[in-house]
């Protein structure tokens, strides 16, 4: 019996597509190669399927400015706490907290990645030195804190409610207890106590 023209299963019509399906740089390759459908055909699917690719591939990507402020009633004064946060595509963010009306200004700078929990969820974790400034040092605020020392490496978290386009930070006595884990903190968000807003 002459084999010698029996194709294999993924040079066929049935096995690239199920290659593009599950692992569309084979499949591509595989279908031009084969020349399996027609040059037409096979352009309009790479066009396609790198259209989707590079959504995808977005979709992960969060980048912008925010603002966000926070009342501080409950500790009886009438001033506000004011944040602008700035995501850039390099990775790096810029945050500006103007405390208690202007009394306390901070810059932090630093870098952040992004881990996606869900298709509409995402956590953000920011990456920084520890750095201590007037108003803002654990001895300035009657904390003592002897872990963090200036130099140290920080990382605080916030999620990301792609729908909403709000951040929304984690609660810090939460953070402790989590040891890191950002999908175990989607039951805690609190969307009404403090947002960050585009």
């Amino acid at each position: 019996m002459d084999t010698t023209n029996k194709k294999h299963w993924y040079e066929t019509p049935k096995g690239i597509s199920i290659l593009i399906i599950l692992f569309f740089p084979v499949g591509l390759y595989l279908m031009w190669k084969n020349k399996i459908w027609s040059k037409g055909a096979r352009w309009t699917l790479t066009i396609l399927i790198l259209l989707f690719a590079l959504s995808y591939s977005q979709d992960e990507t969060v980048t912008g400015k925010w603002h966000a402020e926070v009342s501080n009633e409950d500790i009886g004064s009438s001033t506000k706490n004011i944040y602008d946060l700035e995501l850039t595509e390099d990775s790096l963010f810029v945050l500006n907290e103007n405390l208690f009306g202007g009394e306390s200004k901070k810059t932090t700078k630093g870098k952040f990645t992004v881990e996606k929990i869900d298709e509409n969820l995402f956590g953000i974790t920011f990456i920084y030195l520890y750095e201590e400034k007037p108003g803002f040092s654990a001895s300035d605020l009657g904390i003592s804190n002897p872990i963090v020392k200036p130099g140290d490496e920080i990382r605080e978290y916030l999620f990301w409610n792609k729908s909403k386009n709000i951040l929304i930070p984690m609660p810090p006595n939460e953070l402790e207890k989590s040891m890191g884990r950002l999908s175990s903190f989607r039951p805690l968000i609190n969307e009404e106590n403090f947002a960050f807003t585009k």
